[in-house]
């Protein structure tokens, strides 16, 4: 059994541009037969949300290495 890999997809607000990127990142990853799981965060959520994240998509400037 393999691990669904988990996005985290970061916005201003985690309202709507996190909402639209997630939903496109699950459109584009079915199309290629491809499951992951993706979560919504703020920015400054982002450190906090990282743990057994694959990647980490931001609309906005994070500010952390």
């Amino acid at each position: 059994m393999s691990r669904i890999p988990k996005i985290v997809v970061a916005c201003g607000t985690a309202i709507a541009t996190s909402t639209h990127v997630s939903v496109k990142i699950q459109e584009h990853m079915e199309e290629r037969g491809l499951k992951v799981t993706t979560v919504q965060a703020r920015v400054p959520e982002v450190p906090s949300m990282i743990e057994g994240a694959c990647a980490v998509v931001a609309t906005a400037e994070v500010p952390f290495d």
